[in-house]
């Protein structure tokens, strides 16, 4: 019988001890995924991210060129697509130098492909939609997004960094 209390003694000892590193470990996480300091983002970046963790995301930012004369377009709105759409998640308007960024979950995969993220590019002139193709190893442009906008010359490549627990994405595009 004495055996008995002690087991139970242990067990509760046991259990409080799991008890108090989980509770450790996930306020930890959670004060992480509420702090925006760790990523740098000026707080009017649109952030199109789903989760309440906010472990595996990209950010991804870039410039818009005017496609005649390679100076920055101003007048232009990127939209991030559902998917392989036309459906907008954001529409998020470039600055007067041409710039945009936003912050997003990384992209589920369809089957057989790598992660996509599909973009449409806007002026009150034109439009046309592209994909930015993602894996551990970096970031690849489409044979299409190639015919669209290889006057950027070097600048057409996306370039991935990847950080601690997201990826930052430099892309490109002329219109």
């Amino acid at each position: 019988m004495t055996m008995e209390k002690h087991s139970t003694r242990r067990n509760f000892l046991k259990n409080s001890a799991f008890a108090t590193v989980g509770i450790s470990l996930l306020s930890s996480t959670i004060l992480k995924a509420g702090n925006n300091t760790e990523t740098n983002f000026d707080l009017s970046v649109p952030d199109l991210r789903t989760g309440f963790f906010h472990e595996n995301y990209i950010a991804v930012s870039g410039k818009v060129y005017d496609k005649q004369n390679l100076l920055p377009k101003a007048n232009a709105v990127l939209h991030v697509l559902s998917g392989n759409s036309s459906n907008p998640i954001a529409s998020i308007n470039v600055d007067d130098e041409g710039r945009y960024r936003f912050v997003c979950d990384f992209p589920k995969k369809e089957f057989g492909k790598s992660a996509r993220l599909y973009l449409k590019l806007s002026t009150p002139e034109s439009f046309y939609t592209t994909e930015l193709i993602l894996t551990e190893f970096g970031a690849h442009i489409t044979d299409k997004h190639w015919e669209l906008n290889q006057n950027l010359g070097d600048r057409i490549f996306p370039k991935k960094q990847s950080k601690e627990d997201f990826s930052e994405i430099s892309f490109n595009l002329s219109i």
